[in-house]
């Protein structure tokens, strides 16, 4: 992990348990822990960012602050855990997390159905994505994307895809890695790796179509970690369409 979490856990590690708790105490305990360790993904007062919003939210995973706890401690999917947090810190933020899903979720702008039109018009993003069994698999599947990120980070994924990637996703070993594979005779072929090996390497290109190459057979690969096949809307889509398909993206929170 990198950025903001390191910041915080060498944060912890420098001043010390005892140190942290106290300046949490003066500045409202879990609410002040939350803006230092939580904010940068979940948003402060924790209305989403590239991690989901957690005001109003039904928790999948957890009944009560015991588990908010846990999930704190030992993290989950994506998200790491906070393992240099003292007890006492970590009931203050699974309080703080606790109390926020009490708080009505801000609405989000914009209009999901006509959002949906936009997402589905001349299959413009199903032909990369997937939402409930409909689409391509391309990039990731939507289903869900709701539940997973803030409206923020969403809008910033449709109008510059590059510089919205998700920690923890892409990564020299995941498999929305984008790379380009100069061919023996020259030919460079661009998409996302589907599976490498010491051997072979196979991409999928912007087309969807499949390629399977030996390393032998190959001049090189370049992996570029920090860009993405998706286009860039946010000239090709009006302030409208972009808000409606935030909106509509914003509700897709699977089943």
């Amino acid at each position: 992990m990198r950025g903001p979490w390191l910041v915080a856990t060498l944060a912890g590690l420098l001043l010390g348990g005892e140190a942290l708790s106290g300046q949490a105490t003066e500045a409202g305990s879990g609410e002040a822990l939350f803006n230092m360790v939580c904010a940068r993904c979940h948003g402060v007062g924790g209305t989403g960012g590239e991690g989901p919003a957690l005001q109003g939210r039904r928790f999948r995973t957890v009944d009560d602050v015991e588990g908010v706890a846990a999930v704190i401690s030992d993290g989950l999917g994506a998200m790491p855990g906070n393992w240099w947090l003292g007890e006492a810190q970590v009931r203050n933020l699974a309080d703080y997390v606790w109390r926020l899903a009490r708080v009505p979720a801000a609405p989000v702008p914009g209009d999901p159905s006509a959002g949906r039109d936009v997402f589905e018009e001349r299959d413009r993003c199903l032909r990369c994505h997937i939402v409930n069994g409909r689409g391509t698999g391309l990039g990731p599947d939507l289903s869900d994307i709701g539940a997973r990120r803030g409206p923020e980070s969403l809008r910033r994924a449709v109008v510059a895809p590059g510089e919205e990637l998700p920690r923890g996703e892409i990564t020299p070993h995941s498999s929305f890695l984008v790379v380009e594979v100069t061919t023996g005779d020259g030919t460079r072929l661009r998409g996302l790796r589907i599976r490498e090996d010491a051997f072979r390497i196979a991409l999928r290109d912007r087309d969807g179509r499949y390629h399977s190459l030996a390393k032998t057979d190959i001049q090189g690969v370049e992996r570029f970690p920090s860009s993405s096949l998706m286009p860039d809307y946010a000239r090709r889509l009006s302030d409208t369409q972009i808000e409606d398909l935030v909106a509509y993206l914003s509700s897709l929170r699977g089943s």
